[in-house]
């Protein structure tokens, strides 16, 4: 039995010299589930 999942995001990315930042949202579409969300807030540091 093939399952179908569908996956879809969107994401932000900034940097200051060697300082950066990301935040990011994903949706997880999942049959016989309510789906998963995912939410993530990265900080780099580049040397």
């Amino acid at each position: 039995m093939a399952v179908n999942v569908i996956v879809w995001g969107a994401g932000a990315q900034a940097h200051w010299g060697p300082l950066g930042a990301r935040l990011e949202y994903e949706h997880f579409q999942m049959p016989y589930t309510d789906g998963a969300r995912l939410y993530s807030a990265d900080v780099t540091f580049t040397f």
